[in-house]
C-alpha cells in the first residue's frame, strides 16, 4: 500500500506487526523525520514489553531509509541525522541500525531484518 502520509504508514506497520506478521516501510530520509517521535515511542513501548515474560515475541519494525543523490551533500549534516541519532540512543535489543555497503549485503541485511523479532 502506498500513500503520501508517513504517520499513516508507520501506524499501519505497527498494527500489522501486532498481528504477528513481519513488514517493512520504506521512506526517504527527509520524510522519515516526520515519524521520528512515533518510532521513538514504539521503541520505548518495546523496552517496557521486555519486562513481561508472558508477552509473545513481536516482529521487528523495519524502516528502510533511502537517500537520493540530491540529498547526498546533507548526509552528514543536521537535521538529517536526527532520525539516526534517536535510533542509536535506544538499547540495541530494541533498535539496530544497518549500513549495507552494497546490494549483496543489503539483501542479507533485509533477510535478517524480516526474520528478526523483539523478545
Amino acid at each position: 500500500m502506498e500513500v503520501l502520509s508517513e504517520h499513516l504508514c508507520q501506524g499501519w506497520l505497527e498494527g500489522y506487526l501486532l498481528t504477528g506478521r513481519h513488514g517493512m516501510w520504506s521512506s526517504y530520509e527527509a520524510f522519515a523525520q516526520v515519524v521520528d517521535s512515533m518510532t521513538t515511542q514504539h521503541a520505548k513501548w518495546l523496552e517496557q514489553c521486555r519486562d513481561y515474560p508472558w508477552r509473545r515475541p513481536l516482529a521487528s519494525l523495519n524502516v528502510c531509509s533511502q537517500v537520493t543523490l540530491a540529498q547526498r551533500p546533507q548526509w552528514f549534516q543536521p537535521p538529517g541525522n536526527r532520525v539516526r541519532d534517536n535510533a542509536l540512543a535506544r538499547r540495541s535489543e530494541v533498535i539496530r541500525v544497518y549500513y549495507p555497503p552494497d546490494s549483496n549485503c543489503l539483501l542479507s541485511v533485509f533477510d535478517h531484518c524480516l526474520r528478526s523479532a523483539i523478545t
